[in-house]
């Protein structure tokens, strides 16, 4: 009862029934005509998504109980079970029975039979189920060539000029009236038959009104063949080809220019060879076009990029192939695991606390850094924190490639090949926690190597390069009083310049170079910054 007198209402559950195989999310339950009704959520059903379907045959015991076992677990993975047909019914043997089992997969078409099996295997090895894999094949469809094309008006009577090219313009644009795919030997007579022969939303198609773009062809026999893969080889190494010619232009002297005059116009005959542009005046000047156009960008970027050497230029185009391969690789290594659900909830936890761990990344490196002159990192002021973060960017981008790299290739393997979770994720975690800190060990041992450049060049009385907000300067050092000057490691160098990184407290750390002494010789020293005064040397001895 409530508080008013008034019967409570009892919460009852709606039975919820799902289908097999699938997968279960909540969902708001539609709205009911009952004000008093409590919502609860719903079950719907997504089945397991797949890309390759094998059909197996199975060999079973012919027991009811043996039988319901079977259907029940290969239901609750979504994989279709029914009796082989006649002409699919193997010989019998007594107490068997046969079922044709639909395995589905998400992989590659290569060796999706030999998945299918082991699945099913490892499937009845765990549930101690009567099944044995006799057969598998792969099913696979023919689907053929199809073209797309686009229903749009014809250009209606005594239409003006403008309004003919706007329509025109239209129909390039992809304006249209209705979309509609059919096999590429159909020819246009064809296509308009079909056409005319039934409505889509209200839509009825008439010769006389409309027209179809691209144009259909008029004969089965005009149907272009597909572009063979070895003339779209040979048309990307020309292009590529010119490019590189265009790009070592500006270091060719004499009888140098001979090698773009020859390779650029047989880059050019070898791009109309590999294309089939009609009419044959556009054959022959696309061509052109194209190997003229990507010599110009090469030589361009060449005087973008006047540090870059053909080497390197090589390079990136290798590392540019080597990512596009890995691309799908890493697609396929999240795909369907706990990550890929989950993505949105991880990005929302992990960006704030990343954005930490690079701060303190980028002031572990600065502080390698400093450490090899003896200063603190706290005693130095960097112009702005933001340079914490460019210092991190190098390691955390090696890191992040060659964790990459290690994912596109168990993604390509677990595309490929069927290896198992609990021996993928150790290893790939492993191998992607070593790369990553082998990358924050080359960035600290990158920060020793600028700091010993650093020395030498202020030995060799040049001012040392920035390093990541932290500025080296040469300066002199002068006391402000007669009196002894406090300092730690003293004394004060009055008559040599030291190196200073700022100060950002009441004490400045110098560096002095010169200080007698081995390799061991700790060469830094501090004083008070209102004992003395640092300015800018006009002699090598600092003399006034």
């Amino acid at each position: 009862m409530t508080p008013s007198g008034t019967p409570a209402r009892r919460r009852t559950r709606r039975p919820v029934t799902r289908r097999p195989g699938t997968r279960r999310r909540l969902a708001p339950r539609p709205a009911t005509a009952d004000p008093g009704a409590i919502d609860e959520p719903t079950a719907v059903d997504i089945p397991h998504p797949y890309s390759r379907r094998v059909a197996v045959l199975a060999e079973v015991l012919d027991r009811p109980a043996e039988l319901d076992a079977i259907r029940e677990r290969l239901a609750a993975l979504d994989w279709p079970v029914r009796d082989p047909d006649p002409d699919e019914r193997p010989p019998h043997r007594p107490g068997r029975r046969h079922l044709i089992v639909e395995v589905r997969l998400r992989r590659a078409a290569w060796r999706a039979e030999k998945a299918a099996e082991e699945s099913l295997n490892e499937l009845a090895s765990r549930h101690g189920l009567a099944l044995w894999v006799r057969e598998s094949r792969q099913l696979t469809h023919e689907r053929g060539r199809w073209r797309r094309y686009r229903v749009v008006p014809r250009q209606p009577e005594g239409a003006s000029a403008l309004e003919r090219r706007w329509n025109h313009l239209r129909a390039l644009a992809g304006v249209s009236e209705r979309r509609v795919w059919a096999p590429a030997t159909m020819t246009r007579q064809e296509i308009s038959d079909w056409l005319a022969t039934h409505q889509l939303a209200g839509h009825r198609y008439a010769e006389a009104t409309h027209r179809i773009v691209p144009a259909p062809p008029e004969r089965a026999d005009d149907v272009p063949e597909p572009l063979p893969l070895e003339r779209v080889i040979v048309g990307a190494v020309a292009l590529v080809a010119a490019a590189f010619c265009g790009y070592a232009m500006p270091g060719l002297s004499g009888a140098g220019y001979a090698v773009p005059a020859l390779l650029v116009p047989a880059a050019a005959l070898a791009i109309a060879f590999a294309t089939r542009w009609e009419p044959l005046a556009v054959r022959l000047t696309m061509p052109v076009v194209l190997a003229a156009g990507v010599f110009a960008l090469g030589w361009q970027a060449s005087a973008a990029l006047p540090s870059w050497s053909p080497s390197n230029a090589v390079l990136s185009l290798l590392v540019a192939v080597l990512a596009l391969g890995l691309a799908p690789g890493i697609h396929h290594a999240f795909r369907g695991t706990w990550l890929s659900r989950n993505g949105p909830l991880v990005l929302t936890i992990a960006l704030p606390s990343s954005g930490v761990l690079i701060a303190l990344l980028g002031r572990l490196i600065q502080t390698s850094y400093l450490e090899q002159f003896g200063i603190p990192r706290g005693e130095v002021r960097t112009q702005s924190e933001l340079w914490e973060y460019f210092a991190a960017g190098k390691p955390l981008g090696l890191a992040l490639g060659l964790c990459l790299l290690i994912l596109g290739v168990v993604g390509w393997i677990r595309h490929f090949f069927s290896a198992p979770a609990f021996l993928a994720v150790p290893v790939t975690v492993t191998l992607c926690v070593v790369y990553a800190l082998t990358a924050v060990v080359l960035a600290a041992e990158g920060a020793g190597a600028a700091a010993e450049q650093a020395k030498a060049d202020f030995r060799a009385g040049r001012t040392p390069a920035s390093y990541f907000g932290l500025h080296p300067s040469i300066m002199c050092v002068r006391p402000t009083g007669e009196g002894p000057v406090a300092v730690e490691n003293g004394p004060v160098p009055t008559d040599r310049p030291v190196l200073s990184f700022g100060a950002s407290g009441t004490w400045i750390w110098l560096w002095d170079a010169q200080r007698d002494g081995d390799a061991t010789t700790w060469r830094t020293f501090a004083a008070r910054r209102e004992d003395i005064q640092l300015t800018a040397p006009t002699t090598p001895d600092c003399a006034r």
